[in-house]
């Protein structure tokens, strides 16, 4: 019996080793003097007054971790110095959250950024294994940008039309523009429904 309790804990694999994070900021120092000299900054984490120069400047104070598929995602080839600990990331999405009220940038632009930090937020929380109420709360924010993206993209689909129409009038809109929104729709409606038809089959 004693030489079977000893095989069995050696079978055991050894415990794992939880990560927890040390950024103190928004974004690591790392990937922030990367992505600036890669010019790989959102228009929301440029330095104001360096959007036009031949390498804009990095916003510091601003620059949200940007999301990656890394080839390595296990906890051991993650450094500690580039995940945010739980406490900064509350702090992340509820400067993403106030950026949807407060920005005056097109739909487009903000919500695919915030969706871009969202996901890398959700990945720091994944690798550092947080469960707890304050983590629960925090993915309720991300789920309710989620399901309200679509909402907002079609809000802001129906605000161009109508510029399009106060400004040009019904008469072209109906000439040139419908023509070519039925025929975009036709062609998503048929992509989907062949999609649901090989789903079917399979």
């Amino acid at each position: 019996q004693q030489l079977k309790q000893m095989q069995r804990t050696s079978n055991l694999a050894p415990p794992s080793i939880t990560l927890v994070g040390t950024c103190r900021e928004m974004c690591p120092e790392k990937e922030r003097y990367e992505r600036e000299q890669g010019l790989d900054l959102s228009p929301f984490e440029i330095l104001e007054g360096t959007e036009h120069e031949k390498v804009p400047k990095v916003n510091h104070r601003l620059a949200v971790k940007k999301y990656s598929r890394s080839a390595a995602t296990t906890d051991e080839h993650t450094r500690p110095d580039e995940i945010r600990p739980p406490d900064v990331l509350e702090y992340t999405i509820d400067y993403l959250v106030n950026l949807l009220d407060t920005s005056n940038c097109p739909y487009a632009d903000v919500y695919n950024f915030v969706g871009d930090r969202f996901r890398a937020i959700r990945k720091d929380y994944t690798f550092q294994s947080v469960t707890n109420v304050n983590c629960v709360v925090a993915f309720e924010k991300i789920t309710r940008f989620r399901i309200f993206l679509p909402f907002f993209f079609v809000v802001s689909f129906f605000h161009s039309c109508l510029l399009f129409v106060v400004k040009w009038g019904w008469s072209l809109w109906g000439s040139l523009i419908w023509p070519e929104i039925s025929l975009l729709c036709t062609r998503c409606v048929r992509t989907k429904l062949m999609s649901c038809i090989r789903t079917w089959n399979n």
